[in-house]
């Protein structure tokens, strides 16, 4: 395997790429494959978080706040559920999907969803390459993603080809 960039984002890249974190250093696995128990270890906890009062979560509302009812919304790089968990609190009406490379920040959302009793939220483990095959999503969110990844025009490629033919894309950094 070549590599041309050995910082995180690079090895983010391979393993988002590969899915085989055989080759990742241990430090950047920890970063992003166990994420909970890192952080933990440092003495952050994730879990139920309100973001709604923020101005970039504010405008990413805004804009699902449109979606016609039964639209189905990707939170790529979901992490613990942040965005997810409070739009689905706000839109009991659409369908939500978090996808994330950490089984951690998966199992956390999870958790936070079930508590929360909400019913329109899924979350599961992955990257680009496996959100859903042929699902196509009227809304797909990617929050404080693409700066980690080693191509980024390859990420929002690939989740595009995931958009209906009027779908929305929103990106944050």
């Amino acid at each position: 395997m070549l590599l041309a960039d050995k910082s995180e984002a690079g090895w983010l890249h391979i393993l988002e790429r590969t899915g085989n974190s055989e080759h990742i250093p241990e430090h950047v696995q920890h970063n992003y494959l166990y994420t909970d128990e890192y952080e933990k270890s440092r003495g952050v906890k994730y879990g139920p978080e309100d973001v709604s009062n923020t101005s970039r979560f504010r405008a990413v509302a805004g804009i699902v706040d449109k979606l016609p009812t039964g639209s189905v919304v990707l939170d790529y790089g979901c992490a613990h559920g942040h965005y997810t968990v409070n739009l689905a609190k706000q839109r009991p009406d659409l369908v939500f999907v978090g996808v994330d490379l950490a089984q951690s920040n998966i199992d956390t959302a999870t958790k936070w969803a079930k508590d929360e009793g909400l019913t329109n939220t899924t979350f599961k483990q992955g990257d680009h390459t496996t959100v859903g095959g042929d699902v196509r999503y009227d809304c797909i969110i990617a929050a404080e993603v693409v700066e980690h990844v080693g191509d980024p025009q390859e990420l929002v490629d690939a989740l595009g080809d995931h958009l209906t033919d009027n779908g929305i894309m929103i990106l944050t950094t």
